[in-house]
């Protein structure tokens, strides 16, 4: 209660016979005179008046001597007065101020928040928190803000007031007055195991009236789970495997006297899972389960098989959750499971290599592939009775000319190798592994049979085991990477000079041998063949010597037409492509054209020379390789015919 005060007045002080004495004795005696004529302005005194003034009981005073008085005496004590006055007026004021400030004074120990609410709640049921912050001190707070830290799972609802727009746990208190109280009222619901202690922290931050400070108060509030309206079980695997087929099982129940509808279940699965398959499938893509009702005591079970990738060591969860579909189907949480999962990941890594690669490199027909298959355990567990297989994918692995010093199981494609070959795939640790090598021939030749565009040796590895530590019933199985051999196309080039062909017909022409004047003709003859795989941008090329004459008398089976450069004395072929198989399925490609010879007498016991060097030229197109073949220089010695084998040196002209 605020009270009035008056200023302090100090009481009125009686003067003292001496000071009246004195004031009587105060004359001035520039006014007195000895005679009666009077003067304007000045009062009239006689002897006689004075006489009577200084009388004492009818005497006249002593005047032969004069006693003096102290002349600032009066105001001596006028100065007295004034510092009493002063220090009591101080006195005044100081109590004043002091009793102001003891109203005004702030402690901070009466400012609490209190929370009011259940402390054992039920899983997914509607809660009420009641906030109360009261200000037990004598002054105004200012800029009150409430922080509340909501537990995990907490569902907010509504509140009143409402929170921050933005923020569902923060309040915009403002101003607390002196003794007053606010009030929160918060609503919402907490999801979680029965026996999950969930804790609210609230913090109150305010600013005393007339600090610049802000201060805070804070306190926690801790509500214990009691039951749930649906009970939630998850039955999931304490180890798995990388990559294996895993089941995982949700049991729900309807707890509730009372039927449910529109409950949701729904899964979170960790990351690198997939799923390969549910019952009941679920409605939506695949992690949602919706039921129309759960009647009272209800219960139903949802089954779900997939893998899990990721690294050994690792920790994975899976989550589930129960809860209700809202009018506007927003889904409200009821309970909630998880369960934590080691992922175990024997990995057994498997390395092939096929002459030193890892992919794999070019082959030509009749080479021999040599192979390395490196295994390590660089998991964390033992992986027992191990069993390695590689398969060999093409027509043309010459299999009875396998070399495998470890003697592995062999048929149509595979070669196996267990503990029976090798002893230490009974037992891989951790960290320890092994090499398998091995050989594989490529047949020498194409047929018919064998005969296939692009061909190519793929091989792969692959182990197993049915007993690893730590993952007992789950089969083990890894893949090595695989090796592509391409197989180089067989590219052949023939270049013959010839007087007969290949049927005895004469396609040359004049004496043979050459004579000494006389002119011969002989054909030259390009063939081509390919076996597995097209070769394109194909070359034929020769230069002709300056004694032999071109006759222009040319063919081709495929191709371009022959070209004779006349300055330059080249003859040229040009094919786009040469399909697979010609030479074994498809006939040779064949360009002939014909040279003639008039040999001098310098010529005689001589060998002519009837074309330079031949040259192929072309691509792989499989392979991607330059294909580049060359022929020696083609004589009149003509070896490579049988009927005119022998008659190329030139001979003198015979007499007539």
């Amino acid at each position: 209660m605020k009270k009035n005060y008056k200023p302090f007045t100090p009481p009125k002080r009686q003067a003292s016979e001496e000071e009246d004495a004195d004031k009587e004795q105060h004359i001035p005696i520039r006014d007195v005179r000895t005679d009666d004529v009077p003067r304007s302005g000045v009062r009239k005194f006689s002897v006689k008046r004075i006489a009577e003034i200084y009388q004492d009981d009818g005497k006249l005073p002593d005047m032969s001597k004069i006693v003096r008085k102290d002349p600032h005496r009066k105001r001596t004590v006028f100065t007295l007065i004034i510092v009493a006055l002063v220090v009591l007026l101080g006195a005044s004021l100081g109590g004043f101020y002091l009793f102001n400030q003891s109203r005004n004074t702030f402690s901070g120990n009466n400012i609490n928040v209190t929370v009011k609410g259940p402390q054992l709640a039920t899983s997914g049921d509607d809660m009420t928190l009641t906030v109360t912050i009261h200000n037990g001190e004598k002054i105004s707070l200012t800029h009150g803000e409430l922080t509340v830290l909501y537990p995990t799972n907490f569902q907010f609802g509504s509140a009143q007031p409402s929170p921050l727009a933005d923020r569902q746990n923060i309040w915009e208190v403002g101003d607390v007055g002196a003794g007053k109280d606010i009030q929160i009222v918060l609503r919402g619901s907490l999801v979680g195991e029965v026996g999950d202690k969930k804790l609210f922290s609230l913090t109150f931050a305010y600013v005393p009236q007339n600090f610049n400070s802000e201060f805070q108060e804070s306190v926690n509030f801790t509500v214990t789970l009691g039951s749930s309206i649906i009970s939630l079980k998850l039955d999931a695997p304490l180890r798995v495997g990388v990559g294996k087929d895993s089941e995982f099982k949700i049991t729900y129940r309807n707890e509730s006297d009372k039927d449910i509808d529109r409950v949701r279940i729904q899964a979170t699965y960790p990351d690198g899972f997939s799923v390969i398959s549910s019952a009941p499938q679920a409605k939506e893509g695949t992690n949602v389960w919706d039921i129309d009702k759960l009647k009272s005591g209800e219960s139903g079970t949802i089954s779900i098989h997939g893998t899990l990738a990721g690294n050994g060591g690792e920790n994975k969860e899976f989550k589930v959750q129960a809860g209700l579909l809202a009018q506007d189907n927003t889904f409200r949480l009821q309970v909630e499971k998880s369960a934590l999962i080691l992922l175990l990941k024997p990995e057994l890594s498997l390395t092939l290599t096929a002459g030193g690669s890892e992919k794999g490199g070019i082959a030509a027909l009749g080479d021999l592939i040599s192979y390395s298959l490196a295994y390590t355990n660089n998991g964390d567990v033992e992986v027992k009775n191990v069993e390695i297989t590689v398969t060999l994918a093409s027509p043309i692995v010459d299999w009875d000319h396998i070399i495998d010093p470890q003697k592995g199981k062999m048929d149509a494609t595979t070669i196996t190798w267990t503990s029976d070959q090798i002893a230490a795939l009974a037992s891989v640790k951790p960290n320890e592994g092994s090499t398998i090598t091995f050989s594989v021939p490529v047949m020498s030749a194409l047929t018919a049979k064998t005969l296939a565009k692009n061909l190519s040796l793929i091989a792969s590895a692959k182990a197993k085991s049915q007993k690893v530590t730590d993952l007992e019933g789950q089969a083990f199985e890894t893949e090595s990477n695989t090796t592509v051999t391409k197989i180089a196309s067989t590219f052949t080039f023939k270049a013959e000079a010839r007087y007969y062909n290949d049927e005895f017909l004469q396609v040359g022409y004049g004496p043979l041998p050459p004579t000494v004047g006389q002119k011969t003709t002989y054909r030259i003859f390009w063939n081509l063949a390919n076996t597995s795989n097209e070769v394109t941008d194909v070359v034929v090329k020769t230069t002709l010597p300056d004694n032999v004459i071109w006759t222009g008398t040319t063919s081709v089976s495929a191709g371009e037409k022959l070209v004779y450069d006349d300055a330059a004395r080249t003859v040229t072929w040009k094919i786009n492509r040469i399909p697979v198989g010609v030479g074994i399925t498809l006939p040779e490609l064949e360009a002939y054209f014909d040279l003639t010879v008039t040999p001098t007498s310098a010529d005689v016991g001589k060998i002519l020379v009837l074309s330079e060097k031949s040259e192929a030229t072309g691509v792989d197109s499989y392979t991607e390789q330059k294909l580049d073949i060359t022929k020696e220089l083609l004589t009149t010695d003509l070896s490579s015919d049988p009927n005119a084998k022998g008659k190329g040196i030139v001979a003198e002209a015979k007499t007539p």
